[in-house]
């Protein structure tokens, strides 16, 4: 029964007719410039409001004869096919608009460059893609891709042709196009671009860097040494018609070549995941991989399975350029694709050394705040450095560089000795648990994670006791020598009240600075990572194991203990100098730029505190500005700690691919398992810990592949 909405002479049936009245009227409008022999951009540009109308979303309430909600993306689809319905002229105008389109340009660059970027490389097709958005393109009236863009400029128009139902497409087909299809027009250009994605993708396939990650040892055998020839064995044999049966044996070598091409590649993939990824490499790797869907979509126009599936396959196909198109303008759709990779293997190295930050058993509790102690002891040192080199009289960059060493032999050297300093747990254990969260299927596995999380908490409680707990001591030590040697102590008046201020929670941008040290610390993390996965990628170990000039300087033996020692070492000793140069550099930078940089990490700011301390004497301790500075020194730590945990948590669970689901859930797990049992996560284990509630961290994490 219709509602008064859907009858012609209700309200909704008046607002659909005069939406027709408006599709008329662009229906009717002229050409821009003469009608005859105009040029494609002004059949584009007529086209180009008739398009939009299709795409604008509203309520359309339709009779019931439509079968259609009132917004439905097909809605307005429907009037104008029972408006050209009703015009037969406007339907044979608007498709002999489309056919002279089609007939005036070339689609071979839409069939071969949609999708597929640009550039040869990574950085190159950014920075192309970079320049796109600040300067506008030279226009090419004879390209179709030009057209396809004006028409259908992102990916919302693309998602809006996909949803159209086959019977209006059908429909409208029939009434535009009376007489022979006009896919037949594009078949040369098709079987053009089957040739020319074949020729590309087997010149990238036998590239060295490919050929060698591939397993293709011979090149002569490899599959794309004869892409380019059954690509174009099969683009000229339809050219001779469209029988799929007469082509049958083209065919069949197309597709067992793509199938053998799309295996190298794959190996090519896993090869990168064992010994490192280059960005490039992958970027190389997903453009072949779309070239060759891109040959056999085209391949699948060009020999329909049967004639009523030309039309439906044809509509999935321009939505899929669509797609390409839009891809190919966005800059954060090629980090994406391409960065993940990378992002995942340096998950996987921070991952590795989280798992070391992670104490289980009450020994491995009290060996945590061991080492962390003797880091705070370091620390102090490094603390008493950082402000004799405040008084030396050296220009900015020279003073960040000491500053950077004496932050980056600091961190050297607690590596060196396995202390532990807190603020750079946080990063890595992380990882270690977007690693953990890559197998998140029952409840056991969410318990495991719990558990993890409940070992890390306590984990990172015990450092911070550690660091903080010496670093107070052995500053106090050193003023009381200083004065015992100079006869004051190491801070005056003024050092006393800077350092008071700087550290005020209130009076300073003192949240803005720890937070910005808690984003040096996560990249800190990345750039160890990064470190590692560039000498992986290029075998450095197994280079330097064969190295004739190590060899002269160390002997056979010592060649190999330091191949194997730096193999081990690498990532944990760029990391820490990184840190140490991120740290010394950020406050001479963001001085350079004219902005506030300065550095807040809570173990050196809690070393500055006991040298203000330790100056204004034990009687002055008290006072309000002290304790004020105490509070400051609780917040940096936390900004530090949540910022670069957070930073870590999310770059990790963007390259495990973990849904926000997994997130949610573990949430209402870990503040259940809080408020029913709180000293889980703060106090230290028993000496019987609950080892088979957890047994370790990898067991969670899936086989690589």
């Amino acid at each position: 029964m219709q509602t008064d909405h859907q009858k012609p002479g209700g309200v909704g049936w008046a607002h659909a007719r005069k939406l027709e009245l408006e599709a008329a009227a662009l229906l009717e409008a002229p050409l821009p410039g003469a009608t005859e022999g105009a040029l494609p951009d002004a059949k584009s540009e007529w086209l180009l409001p008739l398009v939009a109308w299709l795409r604008e979303p509203s309520k359309v309430i339709l009779p019931a004869e439509a079968g259609l909600s009132p917004r439905s993306p097909a809605a307005r689809l429907w009037l104008l096919v029972r408006l050209l319905a009703a015009r037969p002229e406007s339907a044979a105008r608007l498709g002999k608009v489309l056919r002279d389109l089609l007939e005036e340009t070339t689609a071979v660059h839409l069939f071969c460059d949609a999708g597929m970027g640009g550039g040869r490389s990574f950085a190159g097709e950014a920075v192309s893609r970079l320049s796109q958005r600040l300067l506008p393109a030279a226009p090419n009236d004879r390209q179709l891709d030009e057209v396809v863009t004006l028409l259908f400029p992102d990916q919302r128009a693309a998602r809006h042709l996909d949803a159209l139902p086959e019977s209006l497409l059908q429909s409208l087909y029939a009434l535009i196009f009376p007489g022979p299809a006009p896919w037949q027009l594009l078949r040369d250009e098709m079987a053009d671009a089957v040739i020319v994605l074949g020729e590309r993708a087997a010149a990238l396939g036998m590239e060295h860097e490919v050929s060698v990650r591939s397993g293709q040892h011979n090149l002569h055998a490899s599959p794309f040494f004869i892409l380019s020839q059954v690509c174009r064995d099969a683009a000229e044999c339809s050219r001779a018609g469209p029988s799929r049966e007469a082509a049958e044996a083209e065919l069949s070598r197309v597709e067992n070549c793509l199938s053998a091409c799309r295996a190298l590649l794959l190996h090519a993939v896993e090869h990168q995941e064992r010994h490192g990824v280059s960005v490039d490499l992958v970027f190389r790797l997903e453009r072949m991989n779309r070239q060759l869907d891109r040959i056999e979509r085209l391949l699948g126009m060009l020999f329909p399975c049967s004639p009523e599936t030309v039309l439906a396959d044809g509509r999935r196909l321009l939505a899929d350029l669509v797609f390409a198109a839009s891809a190919d303008r966005s800059l954060r759709s090629l980090l994406r694709g391409n960065v993940r990779q990378l992002s995942r293997k340096i998950v996987e190295s921070a991952g590795a050394t989280g798992e070391h930050y992670i104490a289980g058993t009450a020994r491995e509790y009290h060996a945590m705040i061991t080492t962390a102690a003797g880091a705070g002891v370091v620390t102090a040192f490094t603390t008493l450095v950082k402000y004799c080199l405040a008084g030396v009289q050296l220009p900015p960059f020279f003073l960040g560089v000491l500053s950077s060493l004496n932050y980056a032999v600091s961190f050297v050297l607690l590596y060196l000795l396995g202390w532990t300093l807190a603020t750079k747990q946080p990063a890595a254990t992380a990882a270690t648990l977007a690693n953990a969260m890559r197998k998140l299927e029952n409840d056991e596995d969410l318990e495991r994670i719990v558990e993890l999380i409940a070992r890390t908490t306590r984990s990172q409680l015990a450092a911070i006791a550690g660091n903080l707990g010496t670093v107070v001591p052995t500053v106090l030590l050193i003023d009381w020598l200083w004065r015992l040697g100079s006869g004051h102590a190491f801070f005056d008046a003024a050092h006393v009240e800077h350092a008071l201020q700087s550290l005020h929670p209130f009076h300073s941008l003192l949240f803005l600075y720890a937070a910005l040290t808690g984003v040096l610390l996560w990249m800190s993390s990345i750039g160890a990572g990064w470190v590692e996965n560039w000498a992986s990628y290029r075998r450095l170990s197994a280079a330097m194991a064969r190295s004739r000039t190590l060899l002269r300087l160390l002997g056979e033996s010592r060649r190999a203990r330091f191949a194997s020692a730096f193999s081990r070492n690498l990532a944990g000793l760029s990391g820490n100098v990184i840190l140490g140069f991120l740290l010394g550099m950020a406050p001479v930078l963001g001085a350079f730029f004219g902005l506030p940089t300065e550095i807040r990490h809570v173990t050196l700011s809690t070393g500055l505190l006991a040298f203000a301390a330790s100056a204004l004497g034990p009687g002055e301790v008290l006072h309000s500005s002290v304790l004020l500075a105490a509070l400051g020194i609780g917040f940096i730590g936390f900004f530090n700690f949540a910022v670069s945990f957070r930073l870590a948590l999310w770059l990790a669970s963007s390259a495990c691919g973990i849904e926000p689901a997994a997130h949610a859930r573990l949430r209402r797990a870990f503040f259940s398992q809080l408020l029913h049992n709180p000293g889980r996560f703060f106090l230290p284990p028993r000496a019987a810990d609950r080892s088979e509630a957890y047994a370790s961290a990898s067991e969670t994490r899936p086989e690589e592949g």
